[in-house]
Formats: structure tokens, sequence, C-alpha cells
């Protein structure tokens, strides 16, 4: 029986390659991302490396698409053993442009909502579903923007708070659903 594996925002990037990877070792990987053709595409490439897609459109801004996504990798898959929280809101050329963060647009926050807060209610839904089993590994994707200056306030503030929350995270899941319940933080 194969791993499932959940990744958030494996359209693109990072996250893609992740879940291209779970595939090459045979999982069960569920992708979630915004784009229908993004989530083929993708899905395409798990099954060419050997593992089995399951691709669920999910804004993860959307309290309840994220609900819904979990309900239905809880039909479909039964279990998660690992999730990879990636998904984020990266507007790259307002995040890189030159000047202080009161200069930038104000979307450049929406990092804290699709990210730091995305990554909470993602863990806060498959938490549950680890817990029943047993067992389980949640990560989330950090930086060294979180103890420097990188990218500006923004930035600095989702990549920290989330390394902060995937901490505490570990303390309540060691507390509460098993003595080593396994989160950890991956840096890119």
């Amino acid at each position: 029986m194969s791993i499932v594996a959940v990744v958030t925002g494996a359209t693109r990037g990072l996250g893609r390659g992740i879940a291209r990877e779970f595939g090459a070792d045979g999982a069960t990987v569920v992708v979630t991302g915004r784009n229908e053709a993004d989530l083929a595409a993708v899905s395409g490439e798990i099954a060419d490396r050997g593992g089995k897609p399951i691709a669920i459109a999910c804004d993860h801004a959307d309290d309840a698409s994220v609900a819904s996504a979990f309900a239905r990798i809880e039909h479909e898959a039964g279990r998660i053993e690992i999730l990879v929280n990636n998904a984020a809101a990266v507007h790259a050329m307002d995040l890189i442009a030159p000047g202080p963060f009161w200069e930038k647009p104000l979307h450049l926050v929406d990092m804290i909502d699709v990210g730091l807060r995305s990554n909470y209610v993602a863990s806060w839904h498959a938490a549950p579903m680890m817990a029943k089993a047993g067992k389980g590994l949640i990560a989330s994707i950090s930086f060294y923007g979180a103890v420097s200056y990188f990218h500006g306030a923004a930035y600095g503030a989702a990549k920290a708070g989330t390394d902060k929350m995937m901490a505490d995270m570990a303390v309540d899941l060691a507390r509460t659903a098993w003595p080593r319940f396994p989160i950890g933080r991956a840096s890119s």
C-alpha cells in the first residue's frame, strides 16, 4: 500500500517538483491548486512517474474550499501520511520591487493569508486524520527570510510565522496525539 501525500499549491515551482517526486516513489499524491489545466498537467507528470494522482481544485484563500478539499481527500484516499503546505500568494514583481513596504502594493499581505494562514487551515484539517491513524508528517515550506531581511516585511512575517506555527503545532501534537508525531519544516 502506497503512502498518501498531499501537496498544496502543487501546480508550480517547488510544490510541483515535490509532487512529482512523491509520484516517482509510487505514492498516491493529492495535489491542490486553482488552475484546472495546471492540475491536469501535474497529475500527468505524477502518473508518468508511477504515482497515483488525485487532483483537487482548491483556493487556499477560501476556508470552505479547503474544507471541501479535505473532505474529498478523506473520502477518496481515506488517510493522509504526509501533508506538504506549499500554497502561497506570491506577487513576484511587486515583491522584488525596490522600496519600503509602504510604497509597495498592499496585496503583498496576501502572503500571510495564502501561506501562513492557509498552512494553519490545511494542517487543522489534516491533523485529525493523522491522529486517528497514529502517524503523519506535516511540512510547511519556509525560507531564511524568516530570520533575515528578504523581500520585505510581509514576506518575512509569513515565513517567520510559519516557523513558529509549526513549532507550536509540534508541541500540541506531541502532548495530545502521540509522543513522536513528526512535524517538520523544509527550507527552499
